[in-house]
């Protein structure tokens, strides 16, 4: 089977990953003013909840199926036996899960209820979504391509058809059929790299404890994702969901790069560790926890310094609130990079599946006693100091458990310049601010300045401490450039 880079997946997986909130990011300004805080609330608070359903037709496939696929990717049989009894287990679990949405429409839903049929679809979509298999062979460029048309079609539906918060339902129609049709689009190719053959029920039911293993901390991550949307919407208001949401969904964006590299690294680190080489696997993870770091560094700090002049330009006004639940859940960068790489390159590629439901279901509990007593108090920044509070909690006992086998002092050592760096540009972008007048020209003027400056200081920290991680930046430049612009040039001239 053709094997493609770690770096290249980790390109592809990072055009991937904004992908799928590129299209909610560019609408988001528009949607802010057409829809109002209100319109956004009501659809982030229904899709929070079909999006609780939808995980459970899933269960732990992003992970277990991950994984297994890279472990017997090799063996053809081999693969097309374990991939034919996860699928039939996915198909299964999934029609039971969009039952149960259908029986939560009828019985509880009293209001907003052509929405949330509408997000029948996202529930639905779970059947087909075999991402996990993509990622487990190491194809992330298929993900990439053919997720792309739909992203713009969604992209342009969205300016065409909504043009006020009577048009809600038509949004929501909008995004849950991209991901529907997104998800269907990929089947034909899937079915191109691995057969569909007879199993055994024993080779279905195989796959089932393990997979249940892996669901339990996604359970609890996606609950504690959804927990504070869903207690604003019932202890507070639609408005406070929807300045949690808008906050939310940048820094989404921003840690978008660092779940490209985890979800790209977990089936190279799985792959490495069945064949022995788990010596390469950590060497692999410090370079991916420096590299993190170093990225944001700049994105973190980047944010609270342009985060008054960015939500007004652009959320609107009506968002000012907004601002500063964007200050307080920047923070969240740095932590979930941490978390989030251990996990995908750590504890998951090891078997360690304990230290992950402990420290998932640990941050879940933070994060439910915080908001019952930060919201009613706070409204949306309640539920921001909640959500930093708890995934600290949640981190610590991943350090706790990872430090027995890597050294997390030399790590912070090492990258706790980057940090200071980072809080240098924060000042130099607060002064531009406080000198400049408020506007897009100044929002843009902060963001070069802050760039240049961030950037100049890092790789003359670099030079002077010689730290490999230019080398490898440099390297990763280099062979970027000449995959996809001199390949390119190459193949046109000729």
């Amino acid at each position: 089977m053709e094997k493609t880079s770690a770096k290249a997946n980790f390109l592809y997986n990072i055009v991937y990953q904004v992908l799928l909130m590129i299209t909610p990011l560019i609408t988001a300004p528009y949607l802010a003013r057409v829809v109002g805080s209100s319109g956004v609330g009501i659809f982030s608070y229904t899709n929070t909840i079909a999006c609780n359903f939808a995980v459970f037709g899933l269960l732990g496939l992003n992970n277990y199926g991950n994984r297994i696929i890279a472990q017997k990717r090799d063996n053809p049989d081999e693969l097309n036996r374990v991939f034919s009894g996860i699928f039939y287990l996915q198909i299964f679990i999934s029609l039971f899960v969009n039952i149960a949405y259908g029986i939560y429409i009828f019985a509880f839903v009293k209001e907003n209820i052509v929405v949330s049929l509408f997000q029948f679809i996202t529930v639905l979509s779970v059947m087909i979504n075999f991402n996990w298999a993509f990622w487990g062979l190491e194809k992330f460029k298929i993900t990439v391509t053919r997720n792309l048309i739909i992203k713009f079609v969604t992209l342009a539906c969205t300016f065409i058809f909504v043009r006020s918060i009577h048009d809600l339902p038509i949004y929501t129609l909008i995004i849950c059929a991209g991901t529907f049709f997104g998800n269907a689009a990929l089947l034909r190719p899937l079915f191109q790299q691995i057969k569909l053959v007879k199993v055994p029920i024993s080779d279905v039911l195989e796959h089932l404890k393990p997979n249940l293993i892996l669901f339990v901390p996604i359970l609890a991550m996606t609950i504690d994702r959804s927990l504070d949307k869903i207690m604003l919407g019932c202890m507070s208001s639609y408005s406070e969901v929807g300045y949690f949401e808008s906050a939310d969904k940048i820094i989404a964006l921003s840690l978008g790069c660092i779940t490209a590299l985890g979800q790209v690294m977990l089936p190279k680190a799985s792959n490495l560790i069945q064949n022995g080489q788990a010596k390469e696997s950590s060497r692999l993870l410090s370079k991916s926890l420096r590299f993190s770091t170093l990225f944001v560094s700049a994105l973190l700090f980047g944010i609270i310094g342009v985060a008054n002049n960015f939500v007004t330009i652009f959320f609107g006004k009506a968002f000012l609130p907004c601002t500063s639940v964007l200050m307080l859940l920047a923070p969240n960068l740095l932590v979930l990079a941490w978390t989030y790489t251990l996990k995908a390159q750590y504890l998951i590629p090891r078997g360690k599946d304990i230290p992950f439901i402990i420290s998932t279901f640990a941050g879940l509990c933070v994060n439910g006693i915080l908001c019952l007593l930060l919201i009613p108090i706070l409204h949306a920044q309640g539920a921001a100091i909640s959500t930093i509070l708890a995934e600290c909690f949640s981190a610590f006992i991943i350090i706790r458990y990872a430090n027995n086998e890597i050294n997390i002092k030399e790590e912070l050592r090492v990258v706790a310049p980057y940090l200071s760096i980072g809080m240098i540009m924060m000042l130099i972008v607060f002064g531009v601010g406080n000198i400049v007048s408020a506007g897009a020209l100044a929002l843009v003027i902060q963001v070069i300045v802050g760039g240049i400056s961030f950037v100049v200081l890092c790789f003359a920290w670099m030079i002077i401490s010689k730290d490999k991680l230019l080398i490898e930046i440099y390297n990763l430049v280099i062979r970027f450039t000449h995959k996809f612009i001199w390949n390119k040039k190459s193949v046109e001239e000729a």
